[in-house]
């Protein structure tokens, strides 16, 4: 696909051109058939349209204090948000902070600010699949504004790619369809695309064994609600992190029966269970990341027959093919003013076998990882001169060590 040319600090903004999309884009609404009713309900995981214009910074150009990592250190340790949120959270902060650098802003400058808050950040989130593909737009699109001879520098180029997060209209990415500078395609997939194919397998009056919070297990509470499906919702809990709490309050929220499970009784509740529905922001061909204790789970399930199912949008598969290893766990989480002298395993993600899992819903339908025909992301954009190496990617012998 050949990259747009250049439209301006304004970026999405700056032009009548009206904006192209692949012949595979779908939108969300209106949709066909007895699923419109369940896609009309209230979605809190996107931005609206009033927070998709470039934000620029009040005073003269060049006005803005600080470097970039500065500006973003407030997310290089959030994982409470959803990554996809997150990803637009920065990418605001990000663009107000471009917006503020001269006009004269050189390739050699930017390089440096840009790198030493990718690697923070990267090192933080970047096993995140949505915060890791984040990292490489933006160093593509540096890569892409320095090899123009036409463009002076990458202010324009960074702050249109940072306007391109802020939109969510609701369309789809095309089956395997990859992002590349300024495209169009469009940056986050709506959670609630999820919802649809996970009704068409849900069955009335199931009990569901949910294991972690995000967006789409959210959605499809709400949406199995509506659908008078009316399942029987249990929820583990999650430590430190209290994830199961989190969900748990969602589902009651939605109108559903909802009861949470502490981690020792896993295994009694998923006996009870149809069917076993887990979060997940990082899917790899080899590995996906998921709250501890599901690796030990898959052997039950495996052996009593109870589907483990995946829900995530596809902009969690990570840009790295194979899967991100488990980031580390943060032991002042579980225990910050524990004696001297003791030591806390505070792993609360693990990093599990992809293929093991039944089915992964996501906005193009119900698939079986282990048959999903993975794109080929290529190379990953790389730092200037390998300043920074990208961490945390998986290997194909290393599910283990991921764990350890």
């Amino acid at each position: 696909m050949e990259t747009p040319a250049l439209r301006g600090d304004n970026g999405r903004l700056a032009g009548s051109r009206a904006p192209w999309r692949h012949p595979s884009h779908r939108s969300l609404s209106p949709l066909s058939g007895d699923l419109s009713p369940l896609m009309a309900s209230r979605v809190t995981y996107t931005f609206t349209s009033d927070q998709a214009g470039p934000q620029t910074l009040g005073g003269e150009e060049g006005s803005a204090l600080g470097t970039l990592a500065e500006h973003l250190q407030e997310f290089f340790r959030d994982t409470g948000t959803p990554a996809a949120e997150l990803a637009c959270q920065v990418s605001q902060k990000a663009q107000a902070w471009i917006y503020g650098q001269h006009l004269t802003w050189g390739h050699e400058e930017a390089a440096a600010s840009l790198e030493e808050a990718l690697g923070l950040l990267e090192e933080a989130q970047g096993w995140r699949g949505v915060i890791a593909t984040w990292i490489d737009q933006v160093r593509g699109t540096q890569a892409f504004a320095k090899g123009r001879p036409d463009v002076s520098g990458p202010r324009s180029a960074l702050a249109e790619e940072m306007g391109l997060w802020l939109e969510a209209d609701g369309t789809l990415r095309g089956p395997g369809e990859l992002l590349s500078p300024l495209c169009d395609a469009p940056r986050v997939i709506p959670a609630r695309a999820v919802a649809p194919h996970v009704l068409r397998e849900l069955q009335p009056g199931e009990t569901v064994l949910v294991i972690g919070w995000s967006p789409e297990l959210v959605e499809c509470s709400r949406a199995a609600y509506q659908a008078g499906l009316a399942p029987e919702i249990l929820v583990a809990e999650c430590r430190p992190g209290l994830a199961g709490r989190r969900m748990t309050r969602e589902v009651a929220n939605a109108g559903l029966q909802a009861r949470l499970v502490l981690d020792a009784g896993m295994w009694e509740a998923a006996r009870e269970a149809d069917r076993v529905w887990i979060a997940t922001e990082s899917i790899g061909a080899a590995h996906t990341i998921t709250q501890l204790g599901v690796a030990g789970l898959m052997e039950l399930c495996l052996q009593e027959e109870i589907p483990m199912e995946l829900l995530a949008t596809t902009d969690a598969c990570h840009p790295s093919g194979l899967g991100a290893a488990a980031p580390a766990g943060d032991p002042d989480r579980v225990w910050g003013d524990r004696p001297e002298g003791v030591e806390v395993d505070g792993q609360f993600f693990e990093s599990v076998p992809t293929g093991a899992f039944t089915r992964w819903f996501c906005e193009h339908g119900a698939r079986t990882p282990a048959s999903y025909e993975w794109p080929d992301h290529g190379q990953r954009p790389a730092p200037p001169c390998g300043e920074h190496e990208p961490v945390g990617e998986a290997t194909a012998e290393g599910a283990e060590a991921d764990r350890t």
